[in-house]
């Protein structure tokens, strides 16, 4: 079962929703991946749309392993589907569960120490490369 389409990539299943996109697990040529989708509301805002394909922009330059890799972008297409018209961001999928979800439950000094040494590695290179990640929270840390 899908829930729409954009581009080439079928969309499975939400995964998230935050103040600026929806994400949804994709797929396409027998690959998985994450979708990040403009919300509707944003997308008839130049302003918005330029925000969000910049943010984009911005993350795609990034290439380290503790940190999504922007696999394309795409400024929205033309449609009358519920997507349409609506900027994306295609990301690698990680298939595990987040930080946030992790810490539902105790966890090991140990693992907490490593996560978070990983977390720092990973935004000290961005910060080196004059990138700032503004929504870093529990939520947006992925765990493999």
């Amino acid at each position: 079962m899908t829930v729409g389409k954009v581009g080439k990539y079928e969309l499975i299943e939400p995964l998230g929703k935050g103040g600026m996109a929806e994400v949804f697990k994709g797929r396409s040529q027998g690959k998985e991946y994450a979708v990040k989708i403009l919300l509707p509301e944003l997308a008839t805002s130049k302003e918005q749309c330029e925000r969000f394909l910049r943010e984009a922009r911005n993350c795609a330059q990034i290439d380290h392993v503790n940190v999504l890799k922007v696999i394309s972008i795409d400024e929205g297409q033309e449609g009358s589907g519920e997507f349409s018209r609506r900027p994306y961001i295609v990301l690698e999928y990680i298939d595990g569960g987040s930080l946030q979800e992790a810490l539902r439950a105790p966890m090991a000094f140990e693992r907490a120490l490593k996560i978070g040494a990983e977390i720092a590695d990973g935004l000290a290179w961005a910060h080196s490369e004059g990138i700032i990640h503004r929504d870093l929270k529990p939520g947006n840390v992925m765990l493999t």
